[in-house]
């Protein structure tokens, strides 16, 4: 992905202690049918113990890597990988979870399918 290209969708992932799981769940990320260039991945290290770490950087330039240098939680991980995205929505996946090669697609379909009038957004920030 070009630095002026702007992703449709970012898939932001968190991971504490997820070494046994992460490669799986970062893999079935890369395996997606849709073009590289339609979604970003961001793994967000929320201070592993494990070897987290270092399962994360043997995937280098294919993600963008954030490592929290204290343990924050979930909410403070989740809000440090919204603030790097760069799609237009962002969908989460757990560092344990690993998804369909055609996950990124439905989800893109049917986002980009709704109807913004029947939203309700709330009305405080989340970041």
């Amino acid at each position: 992905m070009t630095k002026s290209h702007i992703p449709t969708v970012s898939v932001i992932v968190t991971a504490y202690n997820q070494e046994k799981y992460i490669g799986r769940c970062i893999r079935s990320l890369l395996s997606q049918t849709s073009p590289a260039s339609f979604f970003e991945i961001i793994v967000v290290n929320d201070a592993s113990i494990d070897r987290t770490q270092y399962a994360l950087e043997l995937f280098g330039d294919a993600i963008t890597l954030i490592k929290n240098e204290k343990n924050i939680g979930l909410p403070g991980s989740l809000n440090r990988g919204i603030k790097a995205a760069k799609g237009r929505f962002i969908v989460r996946v757990d560092g344990d979870d690993y998804v369909h090669s055609e996950y990124v697609n439905f989800l893109s379909i049917h986002l980009t399918s709704v109807s913004y009038t029947h939203l309700t957004l709330p009305t405080t920030p989340y970041v």
